[in-house]
């Protein structure tokens, strides 16, 4: 009879001590998963913040990439371009939004530039610097 009992004292036993090392092994899935969460939850911020403003070679901030498009768009808008016809008479060609037709970033002399597409059939391409404040270089993509 005693042997029966301890026999079960000691079922309960294991099964006490199962219980508690499943409770254990749960508890560190816990914990793994909200540091999982927290590390990811800072990466989205610090991302986020290097959207926002991103530093450059010489140390200014770069703005957004939007903001830098929009920018630009805002200086060209309006701007008049002047350029000379077939028959050699001065034309003036006013910019409008719907002229601009891409505006991407890409390397110009290993500088960092914005390259702005502007019209179709009569053309130019315009490159601004890296904050969209000044114009580095023109192309007109006809001939007069």
């Amino acid at each position: 009879m005693e042997e029966l009992k301890t026999d079960r004292n000691m079922a309960k036993e294991n099964e006490k001590s199962l219980n508690s090392s499943n409770r254990g092994f749960w508890r560190k899935v816990l914990y793994l998963l909200m540091a999982i969460i927290v590390i990811t939850s800072i990466i989205f911020v610090i991302n986020f913040k290097q959207e926002e403003t991103l530093p450059s070679e010489n140390g200014t901030l770069i703005e957004n990439t939007t903001l830098i498009q929009e920018k630009i768009k805002s200086k060209l808008i309006g701007m008049e371009l002047t350029y000379y016809d077939k028959r050699g008479e001065l034309e003036k060609y006013t910019v409008n939004e719907s002229d601009i037709k891409m505006i991407n970033e890409t390397w110009l002399d290993n500088k960092r530039v914005w390259k702005v597409r502007i019209g179709v059939g009569i053309s130019w391409d315009y490159y601004f610097d890296e904050t969209g404040e000044n114009i580095v270089k023109t192309v007109q993509l006809f001939r007069t």
